[in-house]
């Protein structure tokens, strides 16, 4: 066996064990949309969203961007505790590294995207999902 196919099967392995990195990695966009919705539907917080938000959550659930829907995954992580408990209760997640991921790379990128040190939504999900996927 040569050394591509091997480490094909170890990204793989890692794909279906992390629900995150499947996030990040796979190429489906229905798997993006449907935690959207999921997120939309767990969320206390956005059960009372105003329709300024509703109106551009269904504009990124219609899109194909990618980077919207991971930079609205990673948000509702970030502010939501009641969506991050829930990642971590389905067994999907390592929760160490979750953790380590939560309070090293995605607290202190999204404080800095709300406060103006990154104004860029791209570079803000880019460097969210290599400190994922590299940790």
């Amino acid at each position: 066996m040569n050394i591509y196919v091997k480490m094909d099967e170890i990204e793989r392995h890692r794909k279906e064990q992390d629900y995150i990195l499947r996030l990040f990695l796979h190429p489906s966009l229905e798997l993006l949309n449907n935690e959207i919705k999921y997120v939309v539907k767990t969320c206390p917080s956005l059960r009372f969203a105003s329709d300024r938000l509703k109106g551009a959550i269904d504009i990124i659930l219609a899109k194909k961007d990618r980077s919207s829907k991971h930079a609205f995954i990673t948000f509702a992580m970030y502010n939501d505790r009641v969506y991050r408990e829930s990642l971590i209760q389905r067994g999907e997640v390592n929760v160490v590294k979750f953790q380590n991921f939560y309070d090293r790379s995605l607290k202190k990128a999204t404080e800095d995207l709300l406060c103006g040190r990154l104004i860029c939504l791209q570079d803000y999900i880019e460097h969210v999902r290599s400190e994922y996927i590299l940790s």
